[in-house]
Protein backbone atom coordinates (compact mmCIF):
# COMPACT_ATOMS: atom_id res chain seq x y z
CA UNK A 1 0.00 0.00 0.00
CA UNK A 2 1.61 3.24 -0.86
CA UNK A 3 0.17 6.58 0.52
CA UNK A 4 0.72 9.40 -2.02
CA UNK A 5 0.39 13.25 -1.25
CA UNK A 6 -1.33 15.07 -4.05
CA UNK A 7 -1.55 19.03 -4.02
CA UNK A 8 -3.67 21.31 -5.96
CA UNK A 9 -4.93 24.91 -5.63
CA UNK A 10 -8.37 26.06 -6.56
CA UNK A 11 -9.39 29.51 -6.75
CA UNK A 12 -9.49 29.19 -2.44
CA UNK A 13 -7.53 27.76 -1.19
CA UNK A 14 -4.99 24.71 -1.34
CA UNK A 15 -5.97 20.97 -0.81
CA UNK A 16 -3.97 17.83 -0.12
CA UNK A 17 -5.38 14.96 -1.26
CA UNK A 18 -4.19 11.53 0.50
CA UNK A 19 -4.85 8.31 -1.88
CA UNK A 20 -3.90 5.23 0.04
CA UNK A 21 -5.50 1.65 -1.20
CA UNK A 22 -8.06 3.50 -3.26
CA UNK A 23 -9.50 5.49 -0.51
CA UNK A 24 -9.55 8.71 -0.97
CA UNK A 25 -9.15 11.39 2.19
CA UNK A 26 -8.95 15.26 2.02
CA UNK A 27 -7.43 17.80 4.14
CA UNK A 28 -8.11 21.76 3.74
CA UNK A 29 -5.14 23.96 5.06
CA UNK A 30 -5.55 27.47 6.73
CA UNK A 31 -4.67 29.47 3.67
CA UNK A 32 -8.09 29.60 1.93
CA UNK A 33 -8.37 33.17 1.24
CA UNK A 34 -10.29 34.99 -1.61
CA UNK A 35 -9.31 38.55 -0.65
CA UNK A 36 -5.38 40.30 -0.97
CA UNK A 37 -4.33 41.55 2.51
CA UNK A 38 -1.31 43.92 2.91
CA UNK A 39 0.68 41.01 4.33
CA UNK A 40 0.81 39.56 0.47
CA UNK A 41 2.25 42.87 -0.62
CA UNK A 42 -0.71 45.76 -1.27
CA UNK A 43 -0.64 48.22 1.04
CA UNK A 44 -4.25 48.95 0.19
CA UNK A 45 -6.40 47.62 -2.87
CA UNK A 46 -10.07 47.60 -4.20
CA UNK A 47 -12.39 46.32 -6.57
CA UNK A 48 -16.03 48.43 -7.71
CA UNK A 49 -18.32 48.29 -10.11
CA UNK A 50 -20.49 51.42 -10.95
CA UNK A 51 -24.22 50.45 -12.88
CA UNK A 52 -24.66 54.19 -13.89
CA UNK A 53 -26.02 54.97 -10.37
CA UNK A 54 -24.80 52.75 -7.71
CA UNK A 55 -20.72 52.52 -6.83
CA UNK A 56 -20.34 49.54 -4.73
CA UNK A 57 -16.97 48.30 -3.59
CA UNK A 58 -14.87 45.79 -2.04
CA UNK A 59 -12.02 47.56 -0.62
CA UNK A 60 -9.16 47.00 2.22
CA UNK A 61 -7.42 49.62 3.74
CA UNK A 62 -9.19 52.32 1.98
CA UNK A 63 -12.31 53.94 0.69
CA UNK A 64 -13.74 55.05 -2.88
CA UNK A 65 -16.20 57.47 -4.12
CA UNK A 66 -16.91 58.52 -7.49
CA UNK A 67 -15.73 62.30 -8.26
CA UNK A 68 -17.53 63.06 -11.94
CA UNK A 69 -17.94 60.67 -14.95
CA UNK A 70 -14.41 58.57 -15.39
CA UNK A 71 -13.28 59.87 -12.16
CA UNK A 72 -12.77 58.18 -8.89
CA UNK A 73 -11.03 59.23 -5.35
CA UNK A 74 -9.59 56.72 -3.40
CA UNK A 75 -8.99 57.73 0.39
CA UNK A 76 -6.45 55.74 2.29
CA UNK A 77 -7.82 54.32 5.79
CA UNK A 78 -4.31 55.16 7.55
CA UNK A 79 -1.95 57.81 6.39
CA UNK A 80 0.83 56.91 3.77
CA UNK A 81 4.56 57.31 4.85
CA UNK A 82 4.77 59.76 1.78
CA UNK A 83 2.86 60.41 -1.72
CA UNK A 84 5.78 57.81 -3.19
CA UNK A 85 3.63 54.94 -4.53
CA UNK A 86 2.76 52.73 -6.85
CA UNK A 87 -1.08 52.52 -7.85
CA UNK A 88 -1.77 49.59 -10.40
CA UNK A 89 -5.01 50.00 -12.40
CA UNK A 90 -7.39 47.96 -14.31
CA UNK A 91 -11.22 48.57 -15.89
CA UNK A 92 -13.58 47.50 -18.48
CA UNK A 93 -16.82 48.82 -19.42
CA UNK A 94 -19.31 46.61 -21.06
CA UNK A 95 -22.47 43.87 -19.37
CA UNK A 96 -24.28 40.64 -20.19
CA UNK A 97 -25.48 42.26 -23.19
CA UNK A 98 -22.65 44.07 -24.79
CA UNK A 99 -19.12 43.19 -25.38
CA UNK A 100 -16.72 44.34 -22.70
CA UNK A 101 -14.77 47.06 -23.84
CA UNK A 102 -10.49 47.46 -22.66
CA UNK A 103 -10.42 51.36 -20.23
CA UNK A 104 -7.13 52.65 -19.56
CA UNK A 105 -6.57 54.30 -16.24
CA UNK A 106 -3.98 56.32 -14.53
CA UNK A 107 -3.81 57.41 -10.89
CA UNK A 108 -2.65 61.12 -10.53
CA UNK A 109 -3.08 63.87 -7.41
CA UNK A 110 -0.92 61.51 -5.31
CA UNK A 111 -1.10 62.54 -1.38
CA UNK A 112 -0.35 60.45 1.69
CA UNK A 113 -4.07 60.70 2.42
CA UNK A 114 -5.01 58.96 -1.25
CA UNK A 115 -5.04 59.41 -4.67
CA UNK A 116 -7.86 59.82 -7.71
CA UNK A 117 -7.91 57.76 -10.88
CA UNK A 118 -9.30 57.93 -14.40
CA UNK A 119 -10.25 56.58 -17.07
CA UNK A 120 -11.05 56.23 -20.85
CA UNK A 121 -12.16 53.66 -22.87
CA UNK A 122 -10.29 52.64 -25.90
CA UNK A 123 -12.14 53.77 -28.26
CA UNK A 124 -12.81 57.15 -27.62
CA UNK A 125 -9.68 58.10 -25.97
CA UNK A 126 -10.80 62.04 -25.91
CA UNK A 127 -13.29 61.86 -22.95
CA UNK A 128 -13.17 60.34 -19.81
CA UNK A 129 -15.75 57.49 -19.50
CA UNK A 130 -16.94 55.43 -16.37
CA UNK A 131 -16.03 51.92 -16.16
CA UNK A 132 -18.48 48.66 -15.41
CA UNK A 133 -16.04 47.15 -12.93
CA UNK A 134 -12.51 48.28 -12.44
CA UNK A 135 -9.78 47.39 -9.48
CA UNK A 136 -6.14 49.34 -7.85
CA UNK A 137 -3.74 47.74 -5.75
CA UNK A 138 -1.44 50.30 -3.80
CA UNK A 139 2.12 49.39 -3.44
CA UNK A 140 4.93 51.31 -1.49
CA UNK A 141 8.16 50.91 0.48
Amino acid sequence: MSLENIHYIDSASIQVANIQAGSITASLFGLATTAITASQGAKAWGYFSFNGTTLVSNVYACSITRAAVGSYNVSFSQTAPSSLYCVQITGHSGSVDASATASIGWSYKHATNGFTMSFVKTTVLTALADVTTGSFAVFSY
